[in-house]
């Protein structure tokens, strides 16, 4: 038996909507209707554009992806892609909370202080020493006094996944 994209996608809690690029709404799942309310064929008051960091004219004028990672939706974390495709605006918002309760957990184990575990969530979402100094009222000096103490107390496969995800700086 098959399933349609779209119930493979709200199976896993995935968030759909379409607008046009006036941000009137043409289709929206259900999980972007339990996420956002169902609101067909009007113009969205806010939804994922009034959360994301990436200005709407920004994501008018490029065509194409524009990601907005670690976006805060309703209390939940969700990694927000919009395609411009032109004639629409398509928005996914993948729930992240749940997932980053799991990744989480790996790392709950290896005596990591409150402040570690705080950067390792903070790195999970790809975010900058920068960022992380800014999001905890810290020093980026102090972000990689944490960062080290931090890799010194994982196994070598924990250290180099979580390098993996730091930006490029």
């Amino acid at each position: 038996m098959s399933q349609s994209l779209e119930d493979i996608l709200t199976h896993a809690g995935i968030a759909i909507c379409v607008t046009d690029l006036d941000r009137k709404i043409m289709f929206q799942n259900s999980e972007s209707n339990s996420v956002c309310g169902s609101r067909p064929h009007v113009n969205c008051p806010s939804g994922v554009f009034g959360t994301c960091k990436i200005p709407l004219e920004d994501v008018n004028s490029h065509l194409g992806v524009r990601q907005c990672p670690g976006d805060r939706i309703n209390n939940r974390l969700y990694d927000v892609f919009m395609v411009n495709t032109g004639k629409n605006l398509i928005t996914f918002s993948i729930p992240l909370t749940e997932m980053m309760e799991n990744e989480m957990a790996k790392y709950r184990h290896h005596n990591l202080t409150h402040r570690e575990v705080e950067i390792v969530g903070l790195v999970l979402l790809k975010k900058s020493n920068q960022d992380i100094g800014r999001i905890l009222h810290i020093s980026e000096n102090t972000v990689k006094t944490h960062l080290k103490n931090l890799y010194r107390k994982l196994p070598v496969q924990e250290r180099k996944y979580l390098r993996e995800l730091r930006p490029r700086e």
